[in-house]
């Protein structure tokens, strides 16, 4: 009798180091599986690499280093959906598009790019994740573009020095407005760095607000201080041209 007791015993010990054990391995392996570096190539799209990157404290830090350039923006290299959201929304992917960068009524669409080209001073030529290389209208202001005119090379000159070639961009659409206007154009408003584009070139003066088809759009109240305090300082073509 003794000794079933004791055989019982060392059975119910053994059990309870086993279970132990097994809780101690799967410990550690989420443990190794939380403190593992990712890579862009971890995640199946850009939005996917976004979310993970804002919730584990970007843009401020970035322990993984899916942002190299320190831009906000994770794995812009990534296909789409993308994200430029840092709003650290779980299990979505914030503010995102499609493959096809095209907007929808309804919905704002944001899309990581890069700059190809400036053409004129309101329209940049991207290149999409997809490898598209579409032309955009910038949203918001437009540009004097009849030869001879005052600001025609001035505001190309500056929207080229706030785009240059390969520079990492988002381009968001407006729901009240057009998804594409004349040629098939993307018309979006452009952000760099966190900075608005079409904010920046009405402050410089070469550029003035423009309301497609008359219909106001989003930013327009921002836009047009930014035109206001040109005017009043005289920049660009408010000026002596």
């Amino acid at each position: 009798m003794y000794r079933s007791i004791t055989a019982l015993f060392a059975t119910f010990a053994l059990s309870i180091a086993g279970t132990a054990l097994t809780l101690a391995t799967a410990q550690a392996s989420t443990a190794a599986a939380a403190a593992k570096d990712m890579n862009c190539d971890d995640f199946p799209n850009q939005a996917a690499a976004q979310n993970y990157f804002v919730n584990h404290g970007g843009p401020n830090s970035d322990p993984d280093g899916l942002d190299r350039d320190g831009d906000g923006i994770a794995c812009d290299s990534n296909p789409c959906p993308c994200s430029s959201s840092t709003g650290g929304a779980s299990g979505g992917s914030g503010h995102s598009t499609g493959s096809g960068g095209s907007g929808g009524a309804g919905k704002t669409v944001r899309q990581a790019v890069r700059v190809v080209k400036v053409i004129d001073g309101d329209t940049v030529r991207v290149r999409l994740p997809s490898g598209r290389r579409p032309l955009v209208e910038v949203m918001g202001f437009a540009a004097p573009f009849k030869a001879g005119h005052c600001g025609v090379a001035e505001s190309k000159a500056t929207l080229s020095s706030l785009l240059p070639k390969g520079a990492k961009i988002v381009l968001t659409s407006d729901p009240s407005q057009p998804d594409k206007i004349i040629d098939g154009r993307l018309f979006r408003y452009i952000d760099k760095g966190g900075k608005d584009i079409g904010k920046l070139m009405l402050k410089k003066g070469w550029v003035s607000l423009y309301f497609h088809k008359g219909k106001k759009f989003k930013r327009v109240k921002a836009y047009r201080k930014a035109q206001q305090q040109a005017q009043a300082h005289a920049r660009g073509a408010w000026g002596p041209c």
